[in-house]
């Protein structure tokens, strides 16, 4: 599947549709930000983003950090314990024996003896497969059928109606240790659960320094993004975006068979209507920088830069990639692509 456009929009999930532009114009933010008849300056207040010096004082680490390493902690250590008193549920490691058949005809990719999955971390086989064992036990025998959805990787399939033979082999349950006394001592020096979060705070400080040295334009833009402060937004535009952000959010929960709300906290850390604000913020900073430094684009730097996403994002031409995403929407988002390199060039990291 191609990837439907360069990484800002990913990020964002962000598509508008502008007024047309000459070919030889100037690519500002004047003429192509979706904030050019607002003066976002009036709902930013921006942080320092000159001459940044970045060390592992630079960080703080809130209780939220904490919260996520120690989950990651238990994740490392967690088990699969077999359990075939219990019907399968969210995170069991489920396998199974398959046969499934189109048109009355076995097909060998529907085919296997021991598949093996997670049930509830998205969808295997094709979409609406996993639905059709919940509830089910080891050792129990499922027959049942589906119609190809669009979504599966082979075309010549959709539509079409696939019968399944299933018989669950075995569910694991997914065990997550406790985070108690106990369960640290086993797996640090540390003889309480406060003396082990005390102690992660340097290496969390580390880690944040390192991801800056791995990605400097990502790390930079999240330190100017949390020194500034948005005191409002512009008229209408929580409800607009909030709208605009469900309908793509809403796909990709179903991707992932989640809720919408389950989704946006597991991969954002926040609730959705946090994050419809974080979008906006992230936005009118990148206008409110570009506007303030008169960051600019020559046609040169959009055709270059134009021709490294196009490749990036797997299409065959420039053309191809322009008409998928749309030449405006594209525009905007390599300005805000520079507002970021911009803010990268000015972080000194200090060991």
């Amino acid at each position: 599947m191609k990837k439907r456009g360069i990484l800002a929009i990913a990020l964002l999930g962000v598509t508008l549709v502008f007024s047309g532009c000459k070919k030889n114009d100037e690519i500002n933010f004047e003429t192509y930000s979706r904030y050019k008849d607002v003066d976002t300056t009036k709902y930013v207040t921006l942080g320092s983003y000159k001459d940044i010096k970045v060390s592992v004082d630079t960080f703080d680490v809130t209780d939220t950090d904490i919260e996520k390493k120690i989950h990651d902690v238990q994740l490392k250590n967690s088990t699969y314990v077999k359990n075939d008193d219990r019907p399968i549920s969210k995170g069991d490691k489920v396998k199974i024996q398959m046969t499934g058949t189109i048109d009355g005809k076995e097909n060998d990719g529907f085919k296997s003896d021991n598949f093996e999955f997670v049930y509830g971390n998205g969808e295997y086989v094709m979409d609406g497969f996993t639905d059709n064992l919940a509830g089910m036990y080891a050792g129990e025998n499922a027959k049942f059928s589906i119609t190809i959805p669009s979504t599966f990787s082979e075309k010549a399939f959709v539509g079409k109606e696939a019968t399944f033979q299933v018989l669950i082999k075995s569910v694991e349950q997914h065990v997550i240790p406790e985070m108690n006394d106990e369960f640290v001592q086993k797996i640090s020096d540390s003889k309480t659960v406060e003396e082990y979060k005390e102690g992660l705070i340097p290496t969390i400080k580390q880690e944040k320094l390192e991801e800056i040295k791995k990605d400097k334009k990502t790390g930079a833009w999240k330190i100017v993004s949390d020194a500034s402060e948005i005191s409002g937004y512009p008229e209408g535009a929580v409800e607009k975006k909030s709208k605009e952000l469900e309908e793509k959010v809403k796909v990709m929960a179903m991707v992932n068979n989640m809720e919408l709300e389950d989704y946006v906290k597991n991969y954002y850390g926040v609730t959705f209507e946090e994050y419809v604000k974080l979008v906006l913020k992230q936005e009118m900073l990148l206008d409110a920088i570009g506007r303030a430094e008169k960051i600019t684009l020559s046609e040169k730097e959009y055709e270059e830069s134009l021709t490294e996403y196009a490749k990036k994002y797997g299409y065959n031409t420039n053309e191809e990639f322009v008409k998928a995403v749309g030449e405006e929407t594209v525009k905007e988002a390599l300005l805000w692509d520079k507002v970021q390199a911009f803010i990268a060039e000015q972080v000194t990291i200090e060991e």
